[in-house]
């Protein structure tokens, strides 16, 4: 695997940690306030997984190749 893999799995682990910093720091409300801190954790979760799915079919496409 080469760079950019390590990097895109790197991304994924940043957007999980930053969205349950989202879900658990209590004061992320102060810039993210009422339910708009919940919304952007969700959306970050989302992201990473989409992230994730698209990283494992590109390195199982690489692989068949």
């Amino acid at each position: 695997m080469n760079a950019t893999i390590y990097l895109s799995y790197v991304m994924v682990a940043v957007l999980v940690m930053l969205a349950i910093v989202c879900f658990v720091v209590p004061t992320s409300s102060e810039w993210l306030p009422g339910n708009r801190r919940y919304i952007m954790g969700a959306i970050l979760l989302t992201y990473a997984s989409v992230r994730a799915y698209r990283l494992r079919a590109f390195v199982k496409n690489n692989r068949n190749e």
